[in-house]
C-alpha cells in the first residue's frame, strides 16, 4: 500500500510539473553592464515616476566596478519587454546611471535636486532591439554604460552625443592620472 501511495505521489508530481506552466524561460532579466574606466551606480525608475525624476530611495544605488555586469530578475511577463514597460508611465522604463564618485561625494538629496546622472535611459518597447544582447523572445536586455552606437536613437538625458563627449573627457582624465 505504501509503495502504491509513493508511486501515485511521484506520478502526481510529474503530472503537475509537466501540466503547470513554469515559464522559467519567460523570466525577464535586465542586465546592467559597466564598460567604463570608472565604477558606476544604477537605479531603476518605479512605476509611479511620471516625471522621470531620480526617485527617492531608502538605500544607495547598486555600484558596479569596471568591467562588471549585474543581472536583475524582474519577474515573469508572458509577452516580455513589451508587457513589462506598460507598467510604467508612457510605457517607458527609465534607468539612471551615476558615476560612483558622485554617489560617494554628494548627498542623495543633492544628486536628485541637481540631476547628477551620467545618463538616464528612457526605454520603450520599440527601443528594445537597439540594445546589445537582446534576444528574440524579448525576455532579456543588456543596458551598458556608455551607450553603444546602436542606442543613439534611444531617448536619453543628456543626449547620446553629450553622454559620449563626457565619457571621452572622463577617459582622458583617468588616462592622465595613470601616466
Amino acid at each position: 500500500m505504501k509503495q502504491l501511495v509513493r508511486i501515485l505521489l511521484v506520478l502526481l508530481g510529474a503530472l503537475c510539473v509537466t501540466a503547470c506552466p513554469m515559464d522559467i524561460e519567460k523570466s525577464l532579466y535586465i542586465n546592467i553592464e559597466c564598460n567604463s574606466p570608472h565604477s558606476i551606480g544604477y537605479l531603476f525608475s518605479d512605476e509611479n515616476n511620471i516625471e522621470r525624476v531620480i526617485p527617492e530611495f531608502d538605500r544607495p544605488p547598486e555600484i558596479l566596478g569596471i568591467g562588471e555586469s549585474e543581472s536583475n530578475y524582474m519577474t515573469r511577463y508572458s509577452d516580455g519587454w513589451a508587457e513589462f514597460v506598460t507598467r510604467f508611465p508612457n510605457d517607458t522604463f527609465s534607468v539612471f546611471i551615476f558615476h560612483a564618485d558622485t554617489l560617494n561625494i554628494y548627498s542623495w538629496d543633492q544628486i536628485r535636486e541637481e540631476f547628477k546622472v551620467l545618463v538616464r535611459y528612457d526605454i520603450s518597447a520599440e527601443d528594445y532591439y537597439k540594445f546589445p544582447g537582446t534576444d528574440n523572445n524579448e525576455m532579456d536586455i543588456t543596458i551598458p554604460y556608455p551607450p553603444t552606437e546602436s542606442m543613439k536613437t534611444v531617448h536619453m538625458l543628456p543626449s547620446y552625443q553629450e553622454v559620449m563627449e563626457q565619457y571621452l573627457i572622463d577617459c582622458e582624465k583617468i588616462a592622465g592620472r595613470n601616466n
